[in-house]
């Protein structure tokens, strides 16, 4: 009797170190995976055969990930609509002042190129004369048209901003007076 007990003890001990070894593998399969994860690599999954002792906590874990995954997704697209309000005109499309100033920080803390430009600016005289004549509505299709107007005589000579109400900046690479002279007449001439 005493050698069936050792030779039960036996078995055991088997069983619990290839069980162990099993569940040890398993379980740093889970934490590499969960290290990818802490990386920003969302598409790492456990994969365990189902059935085990760990496939329920796996499949838990696959979907959690699947789950932060699809959120910051949602977090990045939100973001990139917020970047777009802080930084474009909503009624033109065009780049705004917060645009400008967003240029001017990446240039000053270096992770833009500093680059030489000159800024037009054009301010449309007595432009609430139009809102008070024709509407609001109508004064803020005057000022789209007008945009449209800019950037064709812009091209790509600049960059058009709709710096406040009726405020337009272009900037601009161009550093000879005359050029700079002569895009501000096209301007003025649309």
């Amino acid at each position: 009797s005493l050698l069936a007990s050792l030779l039960i003890l036996f078995v055991m001990m088997f069983f619990i170190a290839f069980f162990s070894k099993y569940m040890t593998r398993e379980l740093k399969h889970l934490a590499g995976v969960a290290r990818a994860v802490s990386r920003g690599d969302y598409s790492a999954r456990v994969n365990v055969p189902s059935g085990t002792e760990i496939s329920e906590l796996a499949e838990t874990f696959n979907q959690m990930v699947a789950q932060v995954q699809q959120k910051t997704a949602e977090l990045q697209n939100a973001l990139e609509i917020l970047d777009q309000a802080y930084t474009r005109d909503a009624l033109t499309g065009l780049p705004n002042r917060n645009a400008i100033r967003t240029l001017s920080s990446a240039e000053a803390d270096g992770s833009e190129e500093r680059k030489q430009r000159a800024v037009i600016f054009l301010n449309i005289d007595d432009f609430r004369l139009i809102n008070d004549a024709l509407g609001h509505r109508e004064g803020d299709l005057v000022l789209f048209e007008l945009a449209q107007k800019i950037l064709l005589a812009v091209g790509d000579q600049g960059v058009v901003y709709r710096y406040g109400g009726d405020e337009f900046a272009i900037l601009t690479e161009i550093q000879d007076l005359q050029q700079l002279k002569a895009l501000a007449e096209r301007v003025h001439q649309r």
